[in-house]
């Protein structure tokens, strides 16, 4: 190759070079541009979006603990809500008379905020002739930090009228603050990224600077998604403040968010008692086990109830992840998850971690309102609650094929026990036929204390010929039964009177009714026996 060729293919290199180092050059100025324009508004966008959403799922549940009267769970959702300054700074509600009834800052408590004064409030209320022009809006709180600041109104609606007069338009307001310093030092941090880019992109390699911009890119979606999946978290466990329901929704979280093969629950019950349930991939069923088949789970259990597995922990082999759920002393849950085909990756504990924190949240106020409808002597369900429940099965009643099957149940010559051996041992009587008809029913079927010695089962899903067996099934495991205290040894008898919609009502009324006469009948036929109650006729 002559000189001059060698010049030639060396001139061609170098402008070919300079061509596409100028074409990577002109589209990273224009991605760069792109990115330092667009990406402040929209992150600050997201953010505002994802306040919204937050303040809608905690209105919710405020909403239905406002309608059943639950205040002290309800200051206690704030108290939880005051350990995460990064996710909300302060929340409060206020009345129509603008005093602060409930706070993440109980010092507020009873604050009263005049709107056309107070800093915070005349952003919204810049004009007394016209409503707040918007619902989230971006301010600065007392101590000076940018949040955005949403606003939601809890309207008089018709389930309030029994709390709040029926004139009255609203009954207060929802006031959420949300910070935005973590979406500010991203943006700080994106924007110096981006302004020593312009500076040094003609010295440095390209393939350098887009290392460096891919690295925060990713981290960017990666905060985003823990900050979506959080929220998602938080939607879902608001939806329900029952054990039975939230111990199928936190398995779900779990085996969705770590990509579990097999999630395990153990939930506590009384004199150091559990009962355990599992979920496997692939399947939708929750599966009750027996925890004294399984020697390995009883050691976790054990360990965790001496207060050695709280937190999170993984197996050597990385194929379990052990979550301990109790606050204080108090046990909520033992969740173990189980990889068959490959490891958990050590990142996992860290999302487990942050999961973790709201589930104890939400267990703990499962927990609180289960006591609030429970019978303190038996551990069942009280009279209240179980007109809760069978108004709501009745509204699910299409979708049981069999119906649904009332059970009523009330302890043969339980006068004579008292007034014989007194109320010590009357009150013995009533826990143990308690235990004997909690341990003789199924999990999903639910029981009572419908009065003094008087108890209620009710049967989803189930018709009268099996309700009956259920029944009798009670009624000899109670006949058997002997009832001890240390120095007494006593044996009852019951009484049971059975009845099923639509076979033998129409109506929760009718249902009730209908059960009740049979279980007289059942006593006037001499005790100690299951009466079905009457078929309804035509006319009925």
């Amino acid at each position: 190759m002559t000189l001059e060729n060698i010049v030639w293919v060396y001139q061609l290199k170098k402008k070919m070079l300079v061509a596409v180092l100028s074409l990577f050059l002109f589209g990273s100025l224009v991605a760069a541009a792109s990115v330092f324009i667009m990406l402040p508004s929209a992150l600050l966008k997201n953010s505002e979006s994802m306040t919204q959403e937050l303040s809608d799922t905690i209105l919710t549940t405020l909403r239905y603990l406002m309608m059943r009267h639950e205040q002290g769970v309800m200051q206690s959702i704030f108290d939880a809500l005051s350990d995460d300054k990064d996710t909300i700074s302060t929340a409060f509600i206020i009345n129509s008379r603008g005093r602060i009834v409930y706070s993440t800052d109980k010092a507020e408590v009873g604050t009263v905020l005049d709107h056309f004064k107070e800093k915070s409030c005349i952003i919204c209320h810049d004009n007394k002739n016209k409503p707040p022009s918007q619902k989230t809006v971006m301010i600065k709180n007392m101590r000076g930090d940018k949040v955005f600041r949403n606003i939601s109104i809890i309207l008089n609606d018709s389930v309030c009228h029994a709390c709040h007069p029926k004139e009255a338009v609203i009954n207060g307001k929802i006031i959420i603050d949300r910070p935005l310093k973590n979406t500010e030092a991203i943006i700080r941090r994106v924007e110096i990224i981006i302004l020593g880019f312009g500076a040094v992109c003609l010295i440095l390699v390209i393939a350098s600077l887009t290392k460096v911009i891919n690295k925060y890119i990713f981290e960017i979606l990666k905060q985003h998604h823990e900050i979506t999946l959080l929220y998602s978290l938080i939607e879902r466990l608001s939806k329900t403040i029952d054990v039975e329901e939230l111990k199928i929704i936190v398995i779900d979280i779990i085996r969705e968010t770590i990509n579990a093969d097999k999630v395990i629950i153990v939930l506590p019950r009384e004199n150091r008692q559990y009962r355990a349930y599992i979920k496997e991939a692939g399947k939708d069923k929750l599966i009750r086990t027996n925890v004294q088949q399984n020697e390995t789970l009883i050691k976790l259990i054990d360990e965790w109830h001496e207060g050695n597995l709280d937190g999170i922990r993984m197996s050597r082999d990385k194929k379990e992840i052990y979550m301990g759920i109790r606050k204080n002393d108090k046990l909520l849950a033992l969740i173990v998850c189980q990889k068959f085909i490959g490891r958990f990756n050590e990142k996992v504990q860290g999302i487990v971690s942050a999961i973790s924190s709201h589930i104890v949240i939400a267990f703990e106020n499962a927990y609180l309102y289960k006591l609030a409808i429970t019978d303190e002597l038996t551990g069942l369900y009280t009279q209240r609650h179980f007109r809760y429940i069978i108004e709501r099965e009745f509204i699910n009643l299409p979708m049981y094929k069999d119906g649904i099957s009332l059970v009523m149940i009330d302890i043969d010559n339980f006068k004579k026990v008292n007034d014989t051996y007194g109320h010590v041992a009357g009150d013995m009587v009533i826990k143990g036929v308690a235990n004997h008809i909690r341990n003789t029913i199924r999990d999903n079927d639910m029981s009572f204390r419908y009065g003094g010695e008087e108890f209620t089962v009710l049967l989803s899903s189930t018709d009268i010929e099996r309700g009956c067996r259920i029944a009798d099934r009670i009624r000899k495991n109670i006949e058997n039964a002997v009832f001890e205290d240390g120095t007494l040894s006593l044996k009852v008898t019951i009484s049971v009177g059975v009845a099923n919609c639509p076979k033998n009502a129409d109506t929760v009324r009718e249902l009730i009714i209908n059960a009740d006469n049979a279980l007289y009948e059942a006593k006037r036929l001499g005790k100690n026996v299951v009466i079905r109650g009457e078929v309804k006729t035509n006319g009925s």
